[in-house]
């Protein structure tokens, strides 16, 4: 009978654990983004979206707000990126790999090859 508890106890304390490890990791969902942009002729398209209303339409279809802003300075760029001040930046590799975000969870770094199309 002991045997059985210990047993049942055991299969209890599984499956309660079992539960907590398959549940999602949900985070609040974002509505509106910054990001930030310094002038280089690769990341031109991200201007050209934006002044062209590609990247408000993406971001209707998705139900979010994207405020695209340049900075002038490429440094300046990651620098305030890397501070909070922005969720995103357009950057090369090397710098997205050596200049972690302030929050680096709820951080992604998008390669400027891939701005969004028509």
């Amino acid at each position: 009978m002991l045997r059985l508890k210990s047993f049942l106890r055991r299969v209890a304390l599984l499956a309660m654990f079992g539960a907590f490890a398959i549940q999602p990791a949900v985070a609040a969902e974002k509505q509106s983004f910054k990001i930030a942009c310094s002038i280089y002729v690769g990341w031109m398209p991200w201007d050209y979206a934006n002044q062209s209303g590609i990247l408000e339409k993406w971001a209707d279809k998705y139900g979010i707000e994207i405020e695209l802003t340049q900075v002038n300075d490429y440094v300046e760029s990651i620098n305030q990126y890397t501070a909070g001040g922005f969720d995103g930046c357009v950057m090369t590799n090397m710098p997205s790999s050596v200049s972690p975000p302030s929050s680096f969870a709820t951080s992604r770094c998008e390669h400027p090859s891939y701005p969004p199309s028509n």
